[in-house]
């Protein structure tokens, strides 16, 4: 099978699964998710100008980086993906299904200049080197649910913050405020 076929077959199965649990979002904000999470899988990176070239769209690349960049800005869009998400995942949840709730961190060792960035405890260099490793990053707490019945694990929750971001008052609120979310 040439590649051709193969990434026709991969797209539509990705336009598929994004209109099962984004069904109640408005044209522009669907096209907006399916574009950039196509184009994110695609190119393999996050710049906004891959994700461009990675769409290939009929329309002239600038355009497509002026659109994208607007509905980037929609600041309730986030909260919408991860309550769509969630949704999605509560349809395969029962009264025996075991919820995972993990804390985590996610490093960005080399930026200094980000949004927000504060120092975290990589877990997994931590275990390894028998000390505490400190690098820069954002803490993050993901929440699945594992089925007794499948092997499958289903992605309910993913959240990162920063503890220099304003209004913020602990780890334990924001797990808290996650599993209140599941609830």
């Amino acid at each position: 099978m040439n590649d051709t076929i193969i990434a026709a077959k991969a797209k539509e199965q990705h336009n598929n699964f994004l209109g099962k649990v984004f069904t109640h979002f408005s044209k522009p904000k669907a096209r907006f998710v399916r574009e950039t999470t196509y184009g994110i899988q695609a190119s393999g990176d996050t710049k906004l100008s891959s994700i461009v070239r990675a769409i290939e769209d009929d329309v002239a690349p600038i355009q497509t980086e002026k659109r994208l960049s607007r509905n980037i800005e929609d600041e309730t869009l986030g909260q919408e993906i991860s309550n769509a998400i969630l949704s999605e995942g509560a349809r395969h949840v029962r009264k025996d299904t075991l919820i995972l709730v993990d804390p985590t961190e996610i490093r960005k060792e080399y930026a200094c200049k980000m949004e927000y960035v504060t120092r975290v405890r990589d877990a997994s260099r931590s275990s390894k080197e028998g000390r505490d490793v400190i690098v820069n990053g954002y803490h993050g707490c993901i929440a699945a649910a594992c089925t007794s019945w499948s092997r499958k694990t289903i992605p309910l929750v993913l959240k990162l913050w920063s503890s220099r971001a304003s209004g913020f008052k602990g780890a334990n609120d924001e797990v808290l405020k996650i599993i209140n979310d599941i609830f």
